[in-house]
């Protein structure tokens, strides 16, 4: 029943070895996969993380805990016409193609690594709170005036990644309303280095007032930097307004390294900013670019250039991520297992007498099983040769 379909036989191309699995995950658009046990609500085919977690858009039958854990994410149904319907509906717009492949990939690398999975268990070991395994962000930026303090309050209100510090240089009264924004007075500026401002940060950004930084930029930022050992993460591939309309730029450029990156989309590792002071960096942020030939350019989306004076709905709908149901949280189950209390422990033992257990089975209709009731035991004898098995 689980053989490979005799139609598409002549197209296996042979085997991969474990160590060259990911290779071929990245290297395809599209992966397929097949559950066998399909009602438990945790059982399923574990490739599914490393596709999704390979940016690769992921079809599967029909699973009760692939659909509890991912949701939307992986296109599973065992209805041909509504695998196909979604699928038609990605390939007309490329677009929300690559936003789910984004959110499959987000998913799985803020909660499905092996990193994850050690930090719950030691924390369980050690009787002590689970690690924060995502990196703690300084962002300096400069606001003119109130309209653009207000614009960079904006951008930080509407981050969902909460171990970050924005300093704002300003020349007037503000009032922050955000815990994680802080005023920074010019001469501060211009007498702190940007080790010193950084303060034990492990990566440095800003934020421009008139760009348009999604929910998730900072997020997928820091998520990158546990997949890759680049000292410089942020968008080539990116979207900009112009007189209206907003449009993609430098396409194809995601998850690849990249030489130049422009410091307005992008976090620097702390511990690879230049010498000197946050006033004479601040100075040329705005056309900065790092040169690292090692540098990670990642996906196009929650940004967008000089998006200031455009429609901050249209802006939205081209560049945050689709709204979709992307499965429970693993925090979630996690509280959930944790407050089912403990079985109590009984000293009644339940016992079943074999004519019972017979009574509960019915007649066994079998070849090659046989079976017989002698008082209240319930004799079973097999004529199964070596090495065959058979249910019942």
């Amino acid at each position: 029943n689980y053989q490979f379909p005799l139609a598409y036989r002549p197209y296996i191309v042979g085997t991969l070895s474990s160590a060259h699995m990911d290779l071929a995950y990245k290297g395809y658009r599209y992966g397929v996969n097949l559950n066998s046990i399909k009602q438990s609500q945790s059982m399923f085919a574990r490739r599914i993380f490393e596709l999704l977690g390979s940016n690769t858009l992921t079809g599967s039958n029909f699973s009760r805990g692939l659909r509890l854990l991912f949701g939307d994410l992986v296109i599973s149904s065992d209805n041909s016409e509504q695998v196909l319907q979604r699928l038609t509906m990605l390939t007309d717009t490329p677009q929300n193609s690559a936003k789910l492949r984004l959110a499959g990939l987000r998913k799985v690398m803020q909660e499905h690594t092996y990193a994850h999975r050690l930090s719950y268990v030691m924390a369980k070991v050690n009787d002590s709170a689970k690690r924060d395994s995502l990196p703690s962000i300084c962002l300096l930026a400069c606001a003119t005036d109130d309209t653009e303090f207000q614009a960079l309050s904006r951008h930080l209100q509407r981050q969902r990644y909460a171990n970050v510090v924005m300093y704002v240089a300003a020349n007037f009264e503000a009032n922050p309303l955000d815990p994680r924004l802080r005023l920074l007075s010019y001469q501060q500026l211009n007498t702190l280095t940007l080790e010193e401002l950084a303060n034990g940060a492990s990566w440095f950004g800003t934020m421009l007032a008139e760009d348009y930084y999604g929910a998730n930029y900072l997020l997928d930022l820091a998520l990158a930097a546990g997949y890759s050992q680049a000292t410089v993460i942020g968008k080539v591939t990116h979207y900009a307004a112009n007189s209206g309309a907003i449009q993609l730029h430098n396409a194809d450029q995601e998850y690849r390294h990249a030489s130049a990156i422009p410091a307005r989309c992008s976090l620097i590792k702390t511990s690879s900013l230049p010498r000197q002071t946050a006033g004479d960096w601040l100075d040329g942020s705005q056309t900065l670019e790092y040169r690292d030939p090692q540098g990670l350019a990642i996906d196009a989306f929650n940004y967008c250039k000089n998006a200031a004076n455009n429609n901050e709905q249209q802006v939205s709908e081209t560049v945050d991520d689709l709204e979709i149901n992307t499965g429970i949280h693993l925090d979630q189950l996690l509280q959930r297992a944790e407050a089912i209390p403990a079985l109590k422990t009984s000293t009644h033992n339940a016992q079943f007498s074999g004519q019972t257990l017979a009574r509960q089975f019915g007649p066994i209709s079998s070849r090659v099983l046989q079976d017989r009731i002698d008082g209240e035991t319930w004799h079973i004898s097999s004529s199964l040769a070596d090495g065959k098995h058979e249910y019942w």
